[in-house]
């Protein structure tokens, strides 16, 4: 199931790569591209760390063992991931502010990137899940 969820979800730093690609050439180039991506890379440090202690207090604590109605832990997660989200918007924010965009268009180019990322990644997603339901009823 690991193998399958890291195959499956390979398809969101393809995508993040490809609009940071986008950014990358339409800014002056501090950097060479491999270490500016990188460096922009490490954006998904807060999403990593959100997925790591997820997976351990999961691991840990079922909503039975925590004594917790099931709804009280969902609102939790949410919550946190409001702070992962703040985390790595800020991380990101860093990176094109201070070194790929030209001063004051940092949160233009972060927003853009996003942009450009998550729509292809959600044109993806859906689409693969969407694929078989319109092959089936054209055959």
């Amino acid at each position: 199931m690991i193998a399958d969820g890291m195959v499956s979800f390979a398809f969101i730093p393809v995508f993040q790569l490809a609009a940071f690609a986008v950014m990358y050439r339409r800014t002056p180039r501090p950097l060479p591209f491999a270490r500016a991506a990188d460096r922009f890379f490490a954006g998904n440090l807060p999403w990593l760390a959100w997925l790591v202690a997820f997976a351990a207090l999961r691991c840990l604590l079922t909503p039975i063992q925590a004594g917790a109605p099931p709804q009280v832990l969902w609102w939790a997660v949410q919550a946190s991931v409001v702070g992962a989200i703040l985390w790595s918007a800020y991380v990101d924010y860093g990176f094109f502010r201070e070194v790929l965009s030209p001063p004051g268009e940092g949160a233009w180019d972060l927003i853009l990137q996003r942009a450009i990322g998550w729509t292809l990644a959600v044109v993806y997603f859906f689409g693969i899940a969407i694929w078989p339901i319109v092959v089936g009823r054209i055959a």
